[in-house]
């Protein structure tokens, strides 16, 4: 046995211990209007906020991440109505690292800016670690158009979340990829790709009762479209998949090419390593149509999956909303003279597959 004395001093160590490291956290709350992250002004306390804090960005405030810091770590952010966290310039994007037990509460928006002369690309929205609640809006911007037969259009950025629990209620919308311009005839840029929204908790809940949707791909006069954005909700180490009965999921639209093709149109994903529930509506992209007298072909459509791996056989993946798969684009006809005299075809249109591949025996039911 420890003397007596010698045990006391182990115990006030620790709650010395503890007081300390709860004395060093806080909470910054955003000063109306806002201001950039890293600014000390920009914060009640000053700040900046660090890894065991938590932020608060209230209605009236914008508060701008420079991500050549790096991604921000933070114990939790809770964005209200009003408030708005972005990227500080095109190309940039929001990127944070949150506490496993805490997460993001969005109801404000969190957004990206869209792409510009110097970053053709938008910036990406990436949420790493604990739970995530979406009640309002987080969007990427639109890829930058380009008339330069050299360079292609810009791609939208993508929105990222991968952490505990993750429930969307509200809208999460990647940008358009830009249009291309330049060239002539099949010689030419290509258009910019859109973004896609990837949502995977582990060992936890991933649901959606709000709107999700991929960005259209940029058309090119000359070159190839860009892809129509994906949309993909996976639950990873007995993760459960649901899109409720008001949930509506879209993939985008591939661009309408030139000579050298139509984008693909985004396809959907539900993958949930215990139960997949679909009750909502889920639409995958349509494939571009080639641009008249290109002698191209239509882009393939979207396909929409939802599959389960339940281990007992309880686990079911099932569908009772509405299931489309994108549809084929259009192909183009050239009446003209050789190389371009021709018809293009149409686009193969998509597929629908619900699965579950348990071993054990779970089922998969369309009602």
């Amino acid at each position: 046995m420890a003397p007596k004395g010698i045990l006391s001093a182990a115990c006030l160590a620790v709650l010395f211990l503890g007081f300390m490291q709860s004395s060093f956290a806080a909470t910054y709350t955003a000063n109306p209007p806002g201001g950039k992250w890293e600014t000390g002004s920009t914060w009640t306390p000053p700040g900046p906020p660090g890894p065991n804090d938590e932020v608060v960005i209230k209605n009236g405030s914008t508060v701008s991440i420079n991500n050549q810091y790096g991604p921000r770590v933070i114990k939790k952010v809770t964005i209200d109505g009003g408030g708005v966290l972005e990227d500080e310039h095109p190309g940039g994007g929001v990127s944070l690292n949150t506490d496993y037990h805490e997460g993001v509460v969005n109801n404000g928006t969190i957004r990206t800016k869209d792409g510009d002369a110097s970053n053709k690309s938008s910036g990406s929205v990436v949420i790493n670690g604990g739970n995530m609640t979406n009640n309002g809006t987080i969007q990427t911007g639109n890829g930058h158009d380009s008339a330069d037969p050299a360079e292609k259009a810009g791609d939208s950025g993508n929105i990222q979340v991968h952490g505990k629990d993750i429930e969307n209620k509200g809208t999460l919308q990647t940008g358009n990829g830009g249009d291309a311009t330049g060239g002539e005839d099949d010689v030419g840029n290509d258009g910019g790709d859109a973004g896609s929204v990837s949502l995977e908790g582990t060992s936890a809940k991933v649901e959606n009762s709000g709107t999700i949707q991929g960005g259209d791909g940029g058309d090119s006069d000359h070159g190839e479209a860009g892809d129509g954005g994906s949309a993909e909700m996976k639950g990873t180490v007995l993760g459960e998949v649901k899109n409720a009965s008001s949930g509506q999921i879209r993939g985008g639209d591939g661009g309408s090419g030139g000579y050298n093709g139509s984008g693909t149109g985004g396809s959907v994903t539900l993958d949930g390593d215990e139960t997949t529930t679909n009750a909502g509506s889920i639409f995958a992209g349509s494939g571009g149509d080639a641009k008249a007298n290109t002698s191209s072909n239509g882009g393939q459509g979207g396909d929409v999956e939802i599959k389960g791996r339940g281990y007992e056989p309880s686990r079911k993946t099932s569908n009772s909303g509405t299931v489309l798969a994108g549809h084929g684009g259009t192909g183009s006809s050239h009446d003209g003279g050789p190389p371009y005299a021709g018809v293009g075809d149409g686009g193969i249109g998509g597929s629908v597959s619900i699965t579950n591949s348990n071993p054990n025996g779970g089922t998969a039911e369309n009602t």
